[in-house]
Formats: C-alpha cells, structure tokens, sequence
C-alpha cells in the first residue's frame, strides 16, 4: 500500500510558483510605493514654495504686485529641493492672466522638476484683489 504522507513534487512545484509570483509582487510593489512617496515629497515642496511666494504678495499693496508682476513676463522664483528642467534657472514662476483688471490680479503660479520618474508639475492659481489700501 502507498503511504499518502507529504507532498508530490508537483504540489511543490506549484507552491514554490505561487510563493514565488507573491514575493515578486510584494517587491514590485514596494518599488512602487517609492516613487509614489517620492513623487509626493517633490509636490510637497512644490506646494509650500508656492505658498510662501503667495503669503510675500499677500504683504505688498495692489500695485506693487502689479509692477513685482509683469504682464509680458511674470517672474521666476527658486524652489528649494527641487531640480528645474533643463534650460530653466529656477523651477518656479509666476504669470499674470490676461483676464486680470485694475482691481484684479488673477495670479498662475507654476512649478516644474525634474525627477528620475519624470518632469512633474503644480499648478495654483491666486487672486489678488484690490482693496484701495
């Protein structure tokens, strides 16, 4: 009679394949999980040079933005931690929208980097408004 204890080299076989398939995985996506962090620390200084610059304007009166602000070619800024394209200074600037007003400053303020994933960007938009002070 055949004893039926342990396992068949097939059993095996397939186990070692499905440990095999799920360690890859685990490692993919920790692979994964780095560039998302990464990717996000990158945004993060994005956002806080972006509202830094945003806090500066907040202090200036209405025409001082205006003239700090040129409408044919904004101003360039420089973000710490972060690599600028190539051909670019500085990652950050910002630009005065076309539909701005004498009491209305709509405010695009961009930032670009470059990264080992990627060029990436944040955009933000800000009003500043005339308050007659």
């Amino acid at each position: 009679m055949r004893s039926t204890a342990g396992m068949t080299l097939i059993e095996v076989t397939v186990a070692s394949v499905a440990l095999t398939t799920g360690i890859f995985a685990v490692f993919g996506a920790m692979g994964t999980s780095s560039q998302v962090r990464n990717r996000a620390k990158m945004q993060g200084y994005a956002i806080e040079s972006i509202q830094a610059e945003i806090e500066r304007i907040q202090t200036m009166s209405f025409n001082s933005v205006a003239t700090l602000v040129p409408a044919s070619s904004g101003m360039s800024f420089a973000v710490t931690g972060l690599t600028p394209p190539a051909g670019r200074a500085k990652a950050g600037s910002v630009i005065r929208e076309a539909d701005s007003t004498s009491t209305r400053l709509h405010l695009r303020f961009t930032v670009d980097w470059a990264d080992p994933t990627g060029a990436g960007q944040v955009v933000i938009h800000y009003h500043h408004i005339n308050r007659g002070g």
